[in-house]
C-alpha cells in the first residue's frame, strides 16, 4: 500500500536585501561552503534546522533597475500534536546594534529552548546590519499562493482566483485546502519586555537616532 505523509513545522526567518546575486544555494540544497551567511545558531533541543526551501527571492520592479535579490536566513523546527492541540510559549528576543552597526541578534524560543539564532556577525557578507528601526509586532493567520500551491500553474487554469467555495477557482487550488477553514489562532497572552538602563532599548516610534517625526 502507497503511503503519503505531510511534514509540518514552524519557519522563522530573517530577510535581507539586497542580497547575493551569485552562486546562490539551489532549493532543496544545503549551500556549499563559502557561499551563505555563518555564525547562524540552531537549538539543539528543538532540533532546528537550516531551511533548504527558501532562500529567498528575486524581487521584480520597473524599471529593471529596481529590481534586486532579497536573502531568506531560515531555520524550520518540526511540529507534533501537542502544537494543535496544547497552547505553547514562544519568545523572540531582539537586541539592536552598537552605534557603529555592529554586535545585536535576533533569537526565538520555543518553550524556553532555542530554535535559532542570527547574529550581527552573521550578516557580514552583505555588510549589513541587525535591524535598529523602531518594531511592531503582528499575529495573524499567514496564507500565501506561492506555498503548497500547484506549481507550475495548471494547464487551463488562470490561478488568478482563491477563493474557497468559488467553482471557478479549484483548479488554483491544493486539493483538500478548503477543509482548513474556518482556521483558528488562538493568542492567550503576550508580553514585552526590555533591559532596564539600556539606551538601546526605547519604547516609540521616534527614537532620537531613528526620528520618525
Amino acid at each position: 500500500m502507497k503511503m503519503s505523509y505531510v511534514i509540518t513545522y514552524f519557519l522563522f526567518v530573517v530577510q535581507i536585501a539586497p542580497g547575493f546575486k551569485r552562486d546562490r544555494p539551489v532549493l532543496g540544497h544545503l549551500p556549499l561552503p563559502g557561499k551563505w551567511y555563518t555564525h547562524l545558531e540552531y537549538g539543539n533541543v528543538t532540533k532546528a534546522e537550516l531551511n533548504p526551501f527558501f532562500y529567498g527571492v528575486t524581487l521584480v520592479h520597473e524599471p529593471k533597475t529596481y529590481t534586486y535579490q532579497a536573502d531568506a536566513l531560515s531555520a524550520n523546527m518540526h511540529l507534533n500534536k501537542t502544537h494543535y492541540q496544547d497552547q505553547h510559549i514562544y519568545r523572540i528576543e531582539w537586541e539592536p546594534p552598537e552605534k557603529d552597526g555592529s554586535g545585536g541578534y535576533v533569537k526565538w524560543f520555543a518553550d524556553g529552548e532555542l530554535v535559532y539564532g542570527v547574529y550581527g556577525k552573521s550578516l557580514r557578507a552583505m555588510q549589513t546590519k541587525i535591524p535598529d528601526e523602531p518594531m511592531y509586532l503582528l499575529m495573524n493567520t499567514a496564507v500565501s499562493s506561492h506555498w503548497g500551491f500547484p506549481a507550475p500553474c495548471p494547464t487551463g487554469c488562470d490561478c488568478d482566483c482563491f477563493e474557497c467555495g468559488n467553482a471557478d477557482c479549484s483548479c488554483a487550488l491544493p486539493a483538500g485546502y478548503c477543509d482548513n477553514f474556518p482556521a483558528f489562532f488562538e493568542v492567550d497572552y503576550v508580553r514585552v519586555y526590555q533591559a532596564v538602563d539600556e539606551s538601546k532599548h526605547i519604547l516609540g516610534c521616534s527614537p532620537e537616532h531613528r526620528p520618525t517625526e
